[in-house]
């Protein structure tokens, strides 16, 4: 929105050609939309237009605006993906450097995978820089700074099947015996429930209900809202928290030194896993526990699905080779079942056919909609037999 309301006064801020214009009008509303019309007139007639705005901008300064833009709520994201934005620009900048953004190719961009996949970074790192430089390039082209984006004519590097990495009953008890008190309640609610570590750290006492047993979750990966069912483990966890819950304090898990939610508890986790010598084992493997037993419990997939959040049955069906003896206890259901089938037909046969042939030879078809005598009378006019050849015998009620 380019008009906005800061305390009293109104004010617009707006893009026009690249060119960012930001200025104070007044309390007026009215006053602000007119100096708007009046700044987009003037871009209509070229004054901001300027063809060579490529060969003046580097590609560090538009990745500083862009980040510039998440952090003042222009472009909404999460923290965490905002850290990842953080990384990535600084290891793009490391090959790019002073580069300009009409310098910025597709082979550039083909010399600059290479090269990291040389120093052996993964695919999926790569993609996540790739996908970074493409959301920069696209605004960069909102802003008429380019005229195409360099990153659309490259294809995204392949990246390896989502890992299965799950807790062993044992293993789970040791964590848990050697975690921080302050961290043990959200690691074994994670457990417990399958959510992510961030809609973890941003729950909200507003979001829990204790009478449905769920919580309620609006700001998601997918962002769409999602009800994620509450087990007694989970409830109680949240019961034991709760005794010390702070008036003052929206969120159900929070940092006692700072009073607010906790920003990430990564490395508290990682240094955990590394003493007790759980390797291979991050705060997102958690949830791909709590997911790995549901489905060796039997639930089913779908559920399993909708449970997690997944937004396609793809993701849920990394966890489907789990599911052998529940596989097996299915299948064992086809013993006997020709046996059984057969056996039904055979005893079928030996039933006195509703459809019974007359003396005059017409097929009588005695439909379930026959309740009484007066039906069986009508049904013996029609055809000419008496009611008692029909054979309807204890199907007739006199009710």
């Amino acid at each position: 929105m380019a008009i906005r309301k800061r305390g009293k006064n109104w004010y617009v801020d707006l893009y026009i050609n690249g060119k960012r214009i930001k200025q104070v009008v007044g309390p007026s509303k009215k006053e602000a939309q007119i100096y708007e019309g009046k700044l987009k007139a003037e871009a209509f007639e070229g004054k901001y237009f300027d063809k060579r705005v490529s060969q003046k901008k580097t590609l560090a300064a538009l990745l500083d605006e862009y980040l510039r833009l998440c952090e003042d709520g222009t472009r909404k994201v999460k923290a965490s993906t905002y850290q990842r934005y953080d990384l990535c620009r600084r290891n793009i900048l490391k090959h790019f450097k002073d580069a300009l953004i009409s310098n910025v190719t597709p082979m550039q961009l083909k010399e600059y995978i290479d090269l990291r996949k040389k120093h052996g970074v993964s695919n999926a790192t790569v993609n996540r820089e790739l996908t970074f430089l493409k959301v920069c390039f696209s605004q960069a082209e909102k802003w008429d700074w380019v005229q195409v984006n360099p990153v659309k004519k490259i294809d995204m590097l392949k990246e390896p099947k989502g890992r299965v990495r799950y807790l062993t009953p044992e293993e789970r008890d040791r964590l848990l015996a050697a975690l921080p008190w302050y961290v043990r309640p959200i690691v074994l609610f994670a457990l417990y429930t399958g959510m992510r570590k961030e809609e973890i750290l941003s729950l909200k006492w507003s979001q829990v209900s204790f009478k449905d047993q769920l919580v309620v979750l609006t700001e998601t990966k997918n962002d769409e809202t999602r009800s994620v069912p509450l087990c007694d483990t989970a409830l109680a966890v949240l019961k034991d928290v709760g005794q010390v819950r702070r008036i003052d304090i929206e969120y159900v898990f929070f940092n006692p030194l700072t009073d607010d939610r906790w920003k990430d508890i990564h490395h508290t986790f990682k240094r955990v896993c590394k003493e007790i010598g759980l390797n291979d084992f991050r705060f997102h493997d958690l949830r791909h526990t709590a997911a790995s037993y549901l489905v060796m419990a039997g639930v089913d997939l779908n559920m399993v699905r909708e449970i997690l959040g997944h937004k396609t049955m793809a993701m849920t069906l990394r966890y489907a080779h789990l599911a052998k003896t529940y596989k097996v206890k299915a299948v064992k259901k086809l013993d006997g079942a020709f046996e059984r089938l057969q056996k039904h037909e055979n005893e079928q046969a030996m039933v006195p056919s509703w459809s019974q042939i007359g003396e005059t030879g017409k097929v009588i078809d005695y439909a379930s909609t026959i309740k009484g005598p007066s039906d069986a009378g009508k049904v013996a006019g029609e055809t000419g037999l008496e009611p008692a050849t029909l054979g309807f015998g204890d199907r007739c009620s006199t009710n």
